[in-house]
């Protein structure tokens, strides 16, 4: 699974936003996905931030806050 598709996984179920740290503590506890690296809440936040960048209003993921992601409502562009 990709850090997005967990990612999107993660928000959806919280109906909050979350920071990076939030959310990859929870893919953890869920098994959706690990990083080896030093700082993985820096990796989600990077490939979400990116997510938004690319895709704008196409993304799944809003900015919520300078360190919180949400995920997109439904019908909401």
């Amino acid at each position: 699974m990709s850090v997005l598709t967990a990612a999107r996984a993660v928000l959806d179920d919280a109906r909050e936003p979350l920071a990076p740290e939030e959310i990859y503590v929870e893919m953890v506890d869920r098994g959706l996905w690990r990083n080896p690296h030093e700082h993985p809440d820096a990796t989600v936040a990077a490939a979400i931030r990116s997510d938004i960048g690319r895709r704008s209003r196409d993304s799944a993921f809003v900015s919520a806050g300078p360190r919180a992601f949400a995920t997109r409502a439904p019908g909401r562009r």
